[in-house]
């Protein structure tokens, strides 16, 4: 296609028509006042003529060509630059297809862009990718002025949806995510704006009539329940949000203006709907409806003990039902959690009544006649065999069977129909199609309602508008292929499309017919189980054959822990208690244990911990009316050795694995300090009480990283507090009495203040369960103690050298369980003869005068202040920032790096996964190298911790983009492979449990090509394996594999391989590039 001259098409003559008529425009006379306007608001004509080279390229293959360039040109005169738009095209014409695709295909999008053009950069960078929960939190959280006006607030909430709105857009049009993980991702920007809202709404309200109490004079708790789409994590892209507030007790505020809480948390369940719903410049956050029962005695923000109240008495099935999908998004989780425990009892109860099974026969009578087989499907959620009757479907048979099958009592749609499908209640080909349908049928949704941000469910009746959507649900790979001849005719693109759509609703309906119709019969399978527990009598032979089905490999062991479970080991507490609640539960019990790695090692370590708590008989009961608990019990005696001997060395906190449960997140820092401080409080030996703080707070973040209610980030972040906590609790404590003995030391006549800082993994808050602890205490001066009441006085030198001392002693003395930490002090290349601690002046000299090394520098870049003045943070600060940015990195540092890096791995086994080839220490070494040579400490705060350097360096000059992804994610890979070890509680913790081949790989030999050829010579050296403990060996890899959900460990070993080869490849590639330099 010959390229039209850029002034020609300015003028509009009929050579530019003629070009414009190939763009596939309707309208020729606007598409060139489009080019006019962007012209006439600064794009320079040589932009243009690049803009108009790839439009000529790309226009006519878009939705609609006439829409898009009209949204393009709204977008390149609402850019702050249009010449920096314009270049940005022409050296990425991906750019310009995705705005086209925007700009051509929704309306409302295209709306979102124009109105803040810088969010597209944002979108780029992000690339669309998932983001967790509580990220968007604080990241809002970052954004809102707890003191500005509700005016200045909505603007900011509204900027905040409409760009992550984008983002998550982004990554559903363009990067393939799935529609689940879109759903949750919108459902996630939704709760964290809830949150915040709340927190706003009340904090400003408190301002004007204090906190609303309750009657002994505690503050009362409130929470916000998520329903429907939120509370399910399927939310869409304009749906409206249905919330349910509660508080917990009557009572009344404490300002000098006295309120009821009732009327207070109307008031700022109100503000948060006006806050969110209001329109305004902006447009609005989400249309906010309150699930009330108002005609029948429930208020739009209600007492708690009325709504248990009012479900107990007037609740229906239908409401029952709608709570299935709720879900604690806001206020207190705790107070939330408790509340929905109560309610779920109520919803999935163990017995069926007589007026349920009414209501349930009657809300069944919709799927009675079989659907015709001439259906027109309009509306895609409400006509027959439309997304509500799928989902009211799969919520039937979810209160149908949900007390029987725990798993079944998520409020996702997703995860309840793939547990439907393994409980054999849904099969495997019923669970695909439904999927399968349900997917395209949401995915035409969110195309109807991003095309104009309504909640829109109704197909377009023009053929223009249908014969669009058809091409864009094609485009975006909803399930729906144009083939053939259709994709040449618009009237044959709408009728393949409807008669794809009416062929869904019929097959929709006759599975969902078959399942309302065809439930199968539950029976009494449990009653032989049952009989074992309780009849001392049962026959062997049977018993045998019980436990075999199981997955005992020795049934008669089996069997005899099991006789264990039901003794207790006390002689006061009642063995009949324990057996009648043992009965109760052993069939989800052996149920569970059965899907372990290796059935008879959890049930054998099940009873060696429930021996040493005690007390089983209420265990078993706590577990009959919580299956959560049950399932994390046996998790932990599956597949965390570390946890279950935490266990087992401290009887007592059982209530903390408990508790781990209940916790919305793991405590924040202050929180830990708090109670670490008021545990000492009064007492002198504190290292007992150290112990058992650390070992409690392990077992419950332990717990949520076994269950994955964190990520691996907030799990390490949580490690280091623990770490930080009890470090800092020891100096204070020796501190204090130092203090005692020779008085406060003292420097420039003031008290002398000392800071903490901690290295390595614990600085880089990336600790695993068992990392050492590396810690340097920096005092403000030289100077010398002074007692009040004695002349005893020494140095200041002297004092924090026996403070540093001491608490060293402290750490690593010896305990039952071990000591409380292992410690590398003083830190190597941070010492100096006659100093345990330095004072400010003394660090800054020891790192002027180069008594370093090149470790040194290194291990300086992951330094972090954890205690300390204000004042003394920022001067301690200074010095080590200024010290990285001084660094030099010359060629002979590089070749003592590489050298320092090689010399590590020679006695590193081939699948040690720290210090073997591309392990994590080699990605750790690229991190702090490069971070010492490109760090400016004018430009950015200084981070500490490897994926936080390494994302800062994404896209200098020695670390590209895709690089740095690479080695975030391999780095946390890893990590993740290293916490699994560590819950495992094996001897090496750093290498996968594999035998090291007899004839070891030497560096040289490193495999360099590639993660197929590594993995065909991990699987040969499978043979080379020493015959002792082969069966153990296996044991572990299966428990390492389900660790870290993979179905095979040799998948789990391909995986590594690959990360490690590619990791070697950028390690190699980026020396390289420095040596050059």
């Amino acid at each position: 296609m010959q390229m039209i001259d850029v002034n020609t098409l300015l003028e509009g003559d009929d050579s530019a028509k003629q070009w414009l008529t190939k763009l596939r425009l309707s309208n020729l006379e606007e598409g060139q006042k489009c080019f006019a306007a962007m012209a006439r608001c600064g794009m320079t004509l040589d932009l243009i003529g690049v803009l108009a080279g790839q439009l000529e390229k790309q226009l006519a293959e878009t939705i609609d060509p006439d829409l898009g360039l009209r949204n393009l040109t709204r977008f390149v005169i609402s850019s702050r630059s249009p010449i920096s738009l314009g270049a940005l095209i022409e050296r990425d014409e991906e750019a310009l297809q995705i705005l086209l695709k925007v700009f051509s295909s929704s309306q409302y999008l295209s709306d979102l862009l124009v109105r803040d053009p810088e969010s597209f950069d944002l979108i780029r960078l992000t690339e669309g990718q998932p983001v967790t929960r509580q990220s968007l939190i604080d990241e809002l959280l970052a954004e809102i002025d707890f003191q500005s006006s509700n005016r200045v607030a909505m603007g900011a909430f509204r900027l905040f949806k409409h760009r992550e709105t984008l983002r998550i857009a982004y990554g559903d049009w363009f990067r393939g995510i799935s529609l689940e993980t879109t759903t949750q991702q919108l459902s996630y920007l939704a709760e964290s704006i809830v949150q915040i809202a709340v927190k706003y709404c009340r904090h400003q309200f408190e301002k004007k009539v204090g906190v609303p109490r309750n009657h002994d004079g505690t503050e009362s708790r409130f929470c916000v329940f998520g329903m429907e789409g939120l509370g399910g994590q399927d939310l869409g892209y304009a749906n409206q949000i249905e919330l349910f507030p509660v508080y917990e007790e009557a009572g009344h505020t404490d300002g000098k203006k006295k309120i009821s809480n009732q009327e207070f948390f109307d008031r700022v369940a109100d503000d948060v709907a006006i806050l969110l719903s209001e329109m305004n410049d902006f447009g609005f956050v989400y249309r906010v409806r309150f699930y009330n029962k108002t005609a029948q005695g429930l208020s739009s923000c209600s007492l708690a003990k009325e709504v248990v109240s009012f479900f107990g008495q007037h609740g229906r099935a239908w409401d029952r039902m709608k709570l299935i999908r709720s879900r604690t998004v806001a206020g207190d989780q705790d107070f939330g959690e408790q509340l929905l425990n109560r309610l779920r009892r109520w919803v999935f109860r163990k017995f069926v009544n007589g007026r349920d099974l009414t209501e349930l026969r009657s809300m069944r009578r919709r799927f009675k006649t079989e659907p015709t087989k001439k259906v027109e499907l309009r509306n895609v959620r409400n006509d027959d065999g439309g997304l509500s009757d799928v989902e009211f479907t799969i919520q039937f048979l979810q209160l149908l069977v949900g007390n029987e099958i725990p798993a079944l009592k998520s409020g996702s749609f997703f995860e309840a129909i793939r547990e439907l499908a393994s409980n054999d209640i849904l099969s495997d080909q019923e669970r695909i199609i439904l999927e399968n349908n349900y997917s395209l049928l949401r995915g035409i949704s969110h195309q109807l309602q991003l095309h104009s941000d309504v909640q829109a469910e109704m197909l377009p009746r023009a053929n223009e508008d249908m014969e669009r959507l058809a091409r864009q649900a094609a485009s975006n790979a909803t399930g729906f292929l144009i083939e053939g001849s259709a994709a040449d005719s618009d009237q044959d693109i709408s009728k393949e499309f409807m008669r794809l759509l009416n062929d869904v609703a019929v097959e929709n309906r006759k599975i969902l017919n078959h399942l309302l119709h065809e439930m199968p019969d539950s029976g009494d399978s449990g009653a032989d189980l049952t009989d074992l527990v309780l009849d001392p009598d049962f026959p062997n032979e049977k018993a045998v054959s019980l436990l075999e089905g199981f997955g005992f490999s020795s049934p008669t062991s089996a069997r005899k822990h099991l006789e264990e479970l039901a003794t207790e080991r006390h002689r006061f507490i009642s063995d009949r208690r324990c057996r009648h609640f043992l009965a109760a539960i052993i069939q989800p019990l052996l149920t569970e244990i059965e899907t372990t790695p290796d059935p008879d090692i959890t049930l054998r370590n099940l009873a060696e911990v429930s021996d040493s708590i005690g007390g089983k008989g209420s265990l078993w009961e706590l577990f009959q009316t919580n299956r959560k608990c049950l399932h994390l019990y046996v998790t932990i005696c599956a597949n965390a050795p570390y946890l279950s001997s935490i266990l087992n060395n401290n009887p007592g906190m059982l209530d903390e694995l408990m508790d781990s449960l209940m916790l919305g997140s793991t405590p924040e820092s202050s929180a830990l300090e708090n109670e670490l401080a008021f545990s000492c409080r009064g007492t002198n030996d504190i290292n007992p009480i150290v112990h058992g703080f650390k070992n409690s707070k392990h077992l419950q973040i332990g717990v949520r990283d076994l269950v994955r209610n964190e990520n691996l980030g907030v799990t390490l972040r949580a490690i280091a507090d623990v770490a930080e906590c009890c470090l800092r609790q020891i100096i204070a404590n020796e501190f204090s009495q130092l203090v005692e003995k020779f008085g406060t030391p003292q420097a420039n006549d003031r008290d002398c203040d000392y800071a903490i800082l901690t290295f390595g993994k614990v600085g880089g808050q990336e600790p695993n369960y068992h990392s050492d602890l590396n810690f340097l205490v920096v005092f403000d001066a030289d100077g010398e103690t002074k007692h009040k009441t004695t002349s005893r006085q020494t140095s200041n030198q002297h004092f924090f050298n026996q403070l540093v001392s001491k608490s060293i002693k402290q750490i690593t003395r010896p305990s039952s369980t071990g000591r409380l930490y292992d410690l590398e002090c003083p830190i190597f290349g941070i010492q100096e003869d006659g100093l345990e601690a330095f004072s400010c002046e003394a660090l800054d000299r020891f790192f002027t005068e180069r008594k370093t090394t090149f470790r040194s520098f290194l291990n300086l870049t992951q330094a972090r202040i954890i205690h300390g003045s204000p004042e003394n943070r920022e001067c301690i600060e200074e010095i080590v920032s200024r010290h990285i940015e001084q660094f030099e990195i010359t060629p002979e540092v590089i070749s003592q790096v590489i050298e320092y890096r090689m010399r590590h791995e020679v006695d590193a086994g081939r699948y040690n996964l720290k210090r073997g080839m591309g392990g994590t220490f080699e990605i750790e070494t690229i991190a702090q190298t490069l971070y010492l040579k490109h760090f400016n400490r004018g430009a950015v705060k200084r981070v500490s911790s490897t994926m936080k350097m390494l994302t800062r360096l994404s896209g200098c000059r020695d670390l590209d983009i895709t690089d740095a992804s690479h080695l975030v994610s391999s780095y946390g890979f890893l990590r993740r492979i290293e916490s699994c070890l560590r819950l495992m509680d094996l001897p090496k913790r750093h290498s996968l449990p594999l035998h090291e081949p007899i004839e070891a790989t030497t560096i040289e030999q490193a495999p360099t090509n590639g993660p197929a050829n590594s993995l065909r010579m991990a699987v040969d050296e499978l043979s080379y394996y020493h015959s002792d403990s082969f069966g153990d060996l296996q044991f572990e890899q299966r428990q390492l594999a389900r660790l870290m959900g993979f179905d095979r460990f040799d998948s789990l070993v391909e995986e590594v391989e690959s990360h490690k080869v590619a990791n070697r490849k950028l390690f190699e590639k980026t020396f390289q590039s420095l040596r050059n330099v």
